[in-house]
C-alpha cells in the first residue's frame, strides 16, 4: 500500500475526515493514487460489505473508486458519481503541484428514494443468487436518503476542507475548477448557437460584434463577472464557428486581446503594465494546437487587465476594498439618480473622507467616474435601434438629449447618433 502523503498532511487528512464523519455522518474513505484504501471514518454499510462477500469481483469497488477521484482531480472539485451498486458516492481529489496523491470519498448515500429493481439488476450484473434479494432489498433501504439540496452543501464542505487539506494547491485547484466553468458556458453558447441558426461552411451568422462594445464597457467599469460572461459568449461563437481552422480561432483571440488592452487602458491603466500581460500571447501563433490552453490564457488575461483598471494595492486593502464595494453599488444603480452621499452611506463613511478616498486612488473625481460608467452604460442601449436616443438619455439619469449628446461626445468624440451608425 503506497501512501505519498506527508506525515503533517496524513495527519491533517485523518483529522478532517473525523471532523466531516462526525458533523455529517456519512462514512468516508482516504485511498491513495491506486485506489488502495489508506484510512476510514465510519462503518462500512452492510449493503456494500455484503455485495463485496457475494460478488466474485472485489475490485468492482476500487475501480469504480479510482474513476471518480480522477475525473475529481481533472475537474478541480468535488464529483458526484453512481458505484457499480447503484449508490451515490461524494470525491474530491487530494493534490499537490501536479501531483495526484489521492482522494477522500463519502458515501454511499441515496438521492432518491431507494427501488429494488436497482437490487435486482445489481445482482444480475455480479451473478448473485436471488435467495439473497430480501437481505441484499433491507440494507438497500436502509443506506440513508439525502435531498439533493443537502448534498450540495455537503459537496461544499467536503470540497472546502479538502482544499485546507492542501492549501498549497489551492490556488492550482481553483484555477482548474474556474477553468471548467469557464469552458461549460462557452459550451452552453455553442449549444444555443447550433439550436438558433445552425451554421455551415459557406454560411453562418453575422459577427457579434455589440458585444466587443459590451465587453469593453464592462472591463472600464470594472465588472468583471459580465466582462467574463461576454467573453465566453465571443469564445463560443468564434470556437463554433471556425471549429477546426485553429490558426482562424487564434487569430479572433487574439482581436479580443486587443480589444481588451485598450478597454484597460482607457479605464486608466498603464499601458506599460498591460503590454507585459499581452506579449506572451503572440508565441501562441506558433503553436495554435492547444485552444484549451488558449481560452485559460484569455480568461486570466481578462482578469488582470482588470485588475489594472482597479488596481488592489495590497498595502491599501482596506480602502481598495471600500472602493470596489462603492463601484459595485454605483454600477447597480447607475440607471437612477445616486450622489456622492448616497455611495458614501452605502460603504459606510462620511461624505467628505469618501470623496477625497475616491479622488486620490481613482485617479478621477465621484462626479467624472459617475459620468463615464452611464457614458458606457449607455452603449449597451445604443446599439438597440429600438430605442431613441431621448429615451436613453433620460434612463441613464441625463436631463434632456442635448445635454446626454454633449457629455457623450466630450466622452467619446463623437456623437451618440454616430456611435449608433457604427453598429449598424
Amino acid at each position: 500500500m503506497s501512501n505519498h502523503f506527508k506525515s503533517e498532511e496524513y495527519a491533517h487528512i485523518i483529522a478532517t475526515m473525523g471532523i466531516f464523519y462526525n458533523t455529517i455522518k456519512i462514512p468516508c474513505i482516504l485511498i491513495d493514487e491506486v485506489g488502495a484504501i489508506l484510512h476510514s471514518e465510519g462503518e462500512f454499510r452492510n449493503y456494500c460489505t455484503k455485495l463485496q462477500s457475494l460478488s466474485e469481483d472485489n475490485s468492482m469497488c476500487k475501480h469504480a473508486h479510482c474513476q471518480s477521484s480522477l475525473q475529481a482531480n481533472n475537474i478541480g472539485e468535488a464529483y458526484v458519481s453512481y458505484c457499480p451498486a447503484g449508490l451515490i458516492h461524494y470525491t474530491v481529489a487530494l493534490s499537490s503541484g501536479q501531483v495526484f496523491k489521492g482522494a477522500i470519498i463519502a458515501g454511499p448515500i441515496h438521492m432518491s428514494e431507494p427501488d429494488d429493481y436497482e437490487v435486482e439488476q445489481v445482482m444480475k450484473r455480479l451473478h448473485i443468487s436471488s435467495d439473497e434479494k430480501d437481505i441484499l432489498s433491507s440494507y438497500y433501504r436502509a443506506v440513508p436518503l439525502i435531498h439533493p439540496s443537502t448534498v450540495k452543501y455537503q459537496l461544499e464542505l467536503l470540497t472546502i476542507l479538502a482544499k485546507d487539506i492542501m492549501s498549497a494547491n489551492k490556488s492550482r485547484l481553483l484555477k482548474k475548477k474556474a477553468f471548467y466553468d469557464e469552458q461549460r458556458a462557452i459550451n452552453e453558447t455553442i449549444q444555443e448557437l447550433k439550436e438558433i441558426e445552425p451554421i455551415t461552411e459557406n454560411q453562418g451568422s453575422s459577427y457579434p460584434i455589440k458585444l466587443e462594445s459590451e465587453l469593453t464597457s464592462s472591463i472600464i467599469k470594472g465588472d468583471e463577472s459580465n466582462a467574463k460572461a461576454i467573453l465566453n459568449e465571443l469564445l463560443g461563437y468564434i470556437f463554433f464557428k471556425y471549429k477546426g481552422d485553429n490558426r482562424r480561432i487564434i487569430a479572433m483571440t487574439m482581436e479580443l486581446v486587443v480589444i481588451m488592452s485598450r478597454a484597460a487602458v482607457e479605464g486608466g491603466a498603464r499601458y506599460e503594465d498591460v503590454a507585459k500581460v499581452t506579449q506572451s500571447m503572440y508565441l501562441l501563433t506558433v503553436e495554435p494546437n492547444d485552444i484549451e490552453a488558449v481560452c485559460m490564457w484569455l480568461i486570466e488575461v481578462l482578469e488582470k487587465v482588470i485588475l489594472f483598471v482597479f488596481p488592489l494595492d495590497i498595502e491599501k486593502k482596506e480602502q481598495m476594498g471600500v472602493l470596489r464595494k462603492a463601484v459595485i453599488f454605483m454600477n447597480q444603480h447607475i440607471q437612477e439618480n445616486i450622489s456622492l452621499e448616497d455611495v458614501a452611506k452605502a460603504v459606510n463613511l462620511s461624505t467628505t473622507y469618501f470623496s477625497r478616498l475616491f479622488s486620490n486612488e481613482m485617479n478621477m473625481t465621484f462626479v467624472d467616474y459617475l459620468t463615464m460608467i452611464k457614458i458606457e452604460e449607455s452603449k449597451k442601449y445604443l446599439v438597440d435601434t429600438r430605442q431613441s436616443i431621448s429615451d436613453i438619455a433620460l434612463r441613464m439619469g441625463f436631463s434632456d438629449q442635448s445635454y446626454f449628446s454633449k457629455v457623450f461626445k466630450k466622452n467619446e468624440g463623437i456623437t451618440p447618433g454616430k456611435y449608433r451608425k457604427m453598429y449598424l
